[in-house]
């Protein structure tokens, strides 16, 4: 694994859940009351008489708690970038998406919200680390939308929220997710009315 905010693993042909969001697109503050409520939860997990495999699966349970607070706050922030409210934004998003299917990965699902993006994909390629593919993705996105909207400085957050996906059971509650982020946001009535959503065939 690499590390750098976050810990980040890494397994060749491994299933990916990976979500990135705009840069500013979260205050500081949202941000911080996140960090602190998640360093609470896991120092009294660590506090706990609790078996070693009863322990990881109580962190993982926080971890996955801690994603889900933190994407709600991203479908309810009024305040920061929405660039991805913009059709041709967006679009450039999902074009650049779909063009790198069945070379760098095999998409199995994504969804454009208006301030981030969710992906599940199959990495193609042993040894390549996620950070490329998605660094390489990022970067080529984020100067054409620079220049779509007549603007600089930097477009993405720096990283990612990634998760190795493990099991089938795990990747149906994942894509029903992605699907339904739309959905719950109030963006759309049914996932299959919206514009920046995208199933494989082979998972429908």
């Amino acid at each position: 694994f690499y590390r750098r905010h976050l810990t980040h693993f890494q397994h060749d042909k491994a299933i990916y859940f990976v979500t990135s969001r705009l840069f500013g697109s979260l205050p500081a503050s949202v941000l911080q009351q996140l960090a602190d409520a998640q360093a609470v939860a896991l120092a009294r997990i660590q506090a706990e008489a609790l078996s070693k495999e009863e322990r990881r699966m109580r962190i993982d349970k926080q971890h996955r708690r801690h994603f889900g607070q933190w994407d709600n706050w991203l479908d309810q922030v009024k305040e920061g970038s929405h660039y991805f409210n913009q059709n041709q934004i967006a679009t450039l998003m999902m074009e650049s998406v779909l063009y790198r299917n069945h070379t760098e990965y095999e998409l199995i699902c994504v969804t454009v919200m208006p301030n981030h993006t969710h992906l599940i994909f199959q990495v193609l390629k042993d040894g390549v680390p996620l950070h490329h593919t998605m660094g390489s993705l990022k970067k080529y996105v984020g100067l054409r939308a620079n220049l779509l909207l007549d603007r600089q400085g930097a477009f993405w957050q720096d990283e990612n929220w990634d998760r190795i996906v493990r099991n089938p059971a795990e990747l149906a509650r994942i894509i029903r997710y992605v699907l339904e982020n739309p959905v719950k946001a109030g963006l759309v009535g049914d996932w299959t009315e919206g514009p920046y959503t995208y199933l494989s065939p082979d998972y429908q």
